[in-house]
């Protein structure tokens, strides 16, 4: 059988991997033949996948697991996340969005194969990322790390809730890697995002506990339910496969249709509204 999406014995970095859309993603990457290296702060990942710890909230971890890395990675797949519902401002915003700019600042300039390919998770409450760009650009084009802390306090983190960080994390993390396409291609590298609607796994589980389970449904569109973790992970595996090498700096909503649904003016936004 034709290999076309190209992973047998592609060496492929998957953060997140112990839990929900991560391991998702890690056990179809291994049934089309990766060598997975899974990052996250809990050992529960599939088996034949190599494991290394990382907070990604946490810049020194971040340092000590690459130190752990091959040289020349593949693909990279972005999954690590939390929903804010039990983290505050700050941590959300470090773990959504800090973690992974300070990745690919830090490293995967280098790590990155000729060829390769980025994937990132980031969220359809993160679809109107540039209407609401003046409430989180100086976050995310801070200088550094200590930048963006600095940032982050300028916001008065105290005064907002981790659902704030949540939305304002996955506005920046798709307004950053859309504005590092050109960077990536001419290191001849792909960048994609993928944006999930509301979907089972450990962040929709918090949700849920605190009774919300009827405004997750409401960002379901005309599916009428959650998602399964798998049919988030086979499309963002496609991103950065073989099979998707002219897909560059790309947003694959999978919302079963919502987004078009707002467009089309037959439902309410409900993505539309200003955190800060």
């Amino acid at each position: 059988m034709m290999d076309y999406f190209g992973y047998a014995g592609k060496c492929c970095v998957v953060t997140g991997a112990s839990s929900g859309m991560g391991k998702a993603t890690t056990e179809v990457l291994l049934d089309l033949g990766a060598k997975v290296i899974g990052l996250d702060v809990v050992e529960n990942v599939l088996p034949g996948v190599q494991y290394i710890p990382m907070d990604v909230s946490d810049r020194q971890s971040i340092d000590k697991a690459f130190a752990q890395i091959p040289e020349k990675i593949d693909a990279f797949f972005a999954a690590a996340g939390v929903s804010g519902q039990k983290q505050s401002f700050e941590l959300t915003f470090k773990i959504n969005f800090m973690g992974n700019r300070y990745i690919l600042d830090a490293y995967l300039g280098e790590r990155m194969k000729e060829g390769g390919a980025i994937a990132i998770i980031s969220s359809m409450a993160g679809a109107r990322w540039k209407e609401y760009l003046d409430e989180y650009k100086a976050v995310a084009d801070a200088d550094d790390w200590d930048g963006m802390i600095a940032k982050i306090k300028e916001l008065e983190p105290d005064k907002h809730t981790g659902i704030d960080g949540y939305v304002l994390s996955k506005r920046a993390i798709a307004y950053y890697a859309l504005s590092h396409v050109k960077y990536w291609a001419d290191k001849k590298v792909r960048i994609n995002l993928l944006m999930p609607g509301s979907t089972h796994s450990a962040m929709t589980a918090a949700f849920i506990e605190a009774g919300m389970e009827d405004e997750l449904l409401k960002t379901t569109g005309p599916a009428k339910r959650l998602a399964e973790t798998r049919e988030m992970a086979e499309p963002f595996v496609f991103l950065n496969s073989q099979m998707a090498s002219f897909i560059n700096g790309n947003t694959l909503t999978g919302d079963f249709g919502m987004d078009a649904m707002i467009k089309n003016g037959e439902i309410a936004d409900e993505y539309a509204f200003n955190v800060i």
